[in-house]
């Protein structure tokens, strides 16, 4: 399917940022004269609050880069020295950062004494073993969206290419698929899908995108994928799907899908040449949904004979393999600027809520980072007919529990155990059948009509499940033998301990029947909510989470929130 291009008629708000500023109490962003003397923004990654960072390049030769943290809609200069830049504050350059979902885990590639690798543990930057000698060129990075699986480009000093992969947190050498050598790779935000891009082994001439599924890479040669001979950086969303930027000057889009091949999209500059002269596509990002943004640059002319050409930037929404042209409206622009800015690179957020783009002006100076405040029209379930029956209504949320829902619901711990109601009923498909369902805040209630009138009529959908796939490769998650530990139950058919302890709550709050089989071992985790680390435990149906501060109440233990997890994971939003 070719894409087809039209123009909106909706103008791009743009957050007209603040003056720099402080970013919260006790933060080191410090205030900047305008214009401030940055070079471009040469790396940007956003997490799923809005927050992140950026590295400027240095302005001149006597000018070192600069760490920006994006927050609250604006953003400002971490000083180099300051707790918040960490072993950040060292480098001489960055070349790409990645960040988990919260926002508190996170890696980045650059350079300081050789070539070097940063990571973001609880908020605080930290030096990481690099498993490449400090001489090689660190190249492409890429990290899920939980920040537990990843890869890493090397080139050494032959200029050959070279694999790392993220495992139980440390870096280790990786071998490359077998029919490319990797320059380029980008993961999916569930960590579920692979694509990397590279010269064909058969073919050193051609070069060609391989995609990795379900932790395994994809030998059928049918399924190797010609692409534009040096191609760009490749990213990659949650339904298999890739996009990446090839020449002729970056004139073409390409997207890579799982089920047929390559499609390269129209070459805009081919197809409207009187609206786009010169178009180079800049950088492209997308969201766990595949939507998200392409930026580029075309050259206008400046309205008189013998005048000389400038570069106007121009903004695309991107939809699966449809793009549409946005204006940018007032993007702010240093006053005084000879020619109009560039931008790029473009960041979004995992989840598709927060995205910002940086701009620059054509010597390649600092202009600004401004977030793009227009949301996403958001997926709606489709709505399924109020099942029948006595009902249950809140007054904290609009939604109503009604027939078997509101019985199992009553019958299976209620508000503490299974949350508030997040959406109506909705029908959803779940294998080869379509359900009418219903998500509350920490599980999916799915209605079984074949099983009218027994226990089963209403199962919890397996949500640990869905959640635990991309995390296998993990310590916690891997199977176990039987703990000799007292107290402790093992069960084969998960092969997973569990003990005190979580054992004595699972059990008296229905056990096999609300939370199903142990899918890892108990385990310390930072809450995405609060921030917090905890000792959890994952379920076929949900989490377990030990909070020793309620100890001695009903809250001491807690689910974990996976009907707002999955709902978001599967529709890209918060309900």
């Amino acid at each position: 399917m070719r894409a087809t291009l039209r123009k909106s008629g909706a103008a791009l708000a743009l957050a007209a940022l603040v003056s720099i500023s402080a970013i919260a109490p006790g933060a080191s962003a410090q205030t900047q004269p305008d214009p401030p003397p940055y070079g471009a923004v040469s790396a940007m990654a956003i997490d799923n609050v809005g927050g992140g960072w950026a590295w400027t390049g240095p302005r001149d030769q006597n000018d070192l880069g600069h760490i920006l943290r994006l927050q609250n809609g604006a953003w400002g200069e971490v000083v180099r020295d300051s707790r918040e830049a960490g072993a950040l504050g060292r480098a001489a350059a960055v070349y790409d950062f990645e960040l988990s979902g919260d926002g508190r885990q996170g890696w980045a590639i650059g350079s300081g004494g050789g070539q070097r690798i940063f990571q973001l543990r609880d908020g605080n930057w930290i030096n990481a073993d690099n498993p490449f000698p400090p001489d090689w060129t660190l190249n492409s990075l890429t990290v899920n969206a939980n920040g537990t699986d990843g890869w890493l480009v090397a080139q050494d000093t032959s200029v050959r290419q070279q694999l790392a992969r993220l495992r139980n947190g440390r870096w280790v050498r990786e071998v490359h698929p077998v029919f490319a050598e990797v320059r380029h790779i980008a993961i999916s935000p569930d960590g579920l899908t692979v694509w990397a891009i590279g010269e064909s082994r058969n073919n050193p001439q051609q070069h060609v995108a391989v995609r990795m599924q379900d932790g395994v890479w994809v030998d059928d040669p049918q399924q190797m994928y010609e692409v534009p001979f040096n191609a760009g950086p490749v990213v990659v969303d949650n339904l298999g799907n890739g996009w990446t930027l090839g020449p002729p000057i970056n004139s073409v889009l390409v997207r890579l899908t799982p089920d047929g091949a390559e499609q390269v999209l129209p070459d805009l500059e081919s197809e409207r040449p009187d609206m786009y002269p010169g178009l180079v596509l800049q950088s492209v990002a997308v969201n766990s949904r595949g939507r998200g943004w392409l930026t580029a640059t075309y050259k206008k002319a400046e309205g008189r004979i013998g005048a000389a050409e400038a570069n106007v930037a121009v903004l695309f929404r991107l939809d699966g393999d449809r793009y549409t042209e946005v204006p940018f409206g007032a993007v702010p622009v240093t006053a005084g600027t000879e020619m109009p800015p560039y931008a790029g690179p473009i960041a979004i957020s995992p989840d598709g809520a927060h995205s910002w783009v940086a701009v620059s002006s054509g010597e390649s100076k600092f202009m600004n980072i401004t977030e793009l405040r227009e949301p996403w029209p958001h997926d709606q379930p489709p709505a399924a007919a109020p099942l029948p029956g006595a009902g249950l209504c809140f007054e904290d949320v609009p939604h109503c529990l009604r027939g078997p829902f509101a019985r199992f619901w009553q019958a299976n711990g209620g508000l503490d155990v299974l949350g508030y109601p997040i959406t109506p009923e909705v029908t959803q498909r779940l294998g080869d059948v379509e359900y009418v369902v219903q998500y509350t805040q920490r599980a999916r209630l799915e209605y079984h009509p074949e099983n009218a009138g027994k226990p089963s009529e209403v199962l919890l959908g397996l949500l640990g499940n869905s959640l635990v796939e991309s995390r296998l490769n993990e310590d916690p998650f891997k199977p176990v033998p039987a703990s000799a530990a007292p107290a402790t139950q093992w069960f084969p058919e998960t092969q997973h301990n569990v003990g005190p302890p979580i054992l004595p709550y699972w059990q008296r709050s229905g056990g096999l029947a609300v939370f199903g089989l142990p899918r890892s071992e108990a385990f310390d985790e930072v809450n995405q909510a609060d921030g917090k680390r905890y000792l959890v435990q994952y379920f076929e149906r949900n989490r377990i989470e030990h909070h020793p501060e309620n100890a001695g109440t009903k809250y001491e233990f807690l689910l974990g929130l996976l009907g707002v997890e999955q709902f978001k994971a599967t529709l890209g939003y918060t309900p």
